[in-house]
């Protein structure tokens, strides 16, 4: 019995061309599915973190949030390793008609609109919204995401969560 094979033109190992134009072995990328959420998380505690993945391929597939102030808390999700800036390396922020950079609060987004979030209002004078993801976030290295009061939290502020994310990895 042959241990090798002897033709080398013959090979049963799924192949792909690499950067170089090089055939390498295809390999098998893991995908894991996973959720974070949270009900009535108080924001007098300071920042809400929800996930902090980086050097793996993140892809956000769903997320909804409903703050109890549609004017004081937002998401942040950073896209760089560090210190977690208030505008730089932000992909949640938002510009508004007067050509602001503020962070994706639900007034805001309600206000100004957001490529990746829809607003649905329950009460505008209260300012009572739940936010919804219109589209997938693609993280390519990972990222960081977290809830944080745009000023001083008030007594009583809260945000419930929902995010549905996939981690791949290979």
């Amino acid at each position: 019995m042959f241990t090798e094979i002897l033709n080398s033109f013959l090979n049963v190992r799924n192949k792909v061309k690499d950067i170089n134009g090089n055939w390498v072995d295809q390999t098998k990328l893991k995908e894991t599915q996973t959720t974070a959420h949270g009900s009535q998380i108080a924001m007098t505690n300071g920042d809400v973190p929800v996930f902090e993945i980086w050097d793996k391929k993140v892809i956000i597939d769903s997320f909804e949030w409903s703050p109890s102030s549609g004017a004081r808390t937002a998401p942040m999700l950073s896209v760089e390793q560090g210190v977690m800036h208030e505008t730089n390396n932000q992909i949640l922020n938002t510009i508004s008609s007067g050509q602001s950079y503020y962070r994706a609060t639900a007034l805001r987004l309600y206000e100004d609109k957001h490529d990746y979030f829809e607003t649905t209002e329950y009460n505008v004078a209260d300012s009572r919204f739940k936010v919804i993801l219109k589209k997938p976030i693609i993280l390519p290295v990972g990222g960081k995401l977290i809830f944080r009061s745009v000023i001083t939290p008030e007594t009583g502020d809260i945000v419930t969560y929902h995010v549905n994310y996939r981690i791949i990895e290979g």
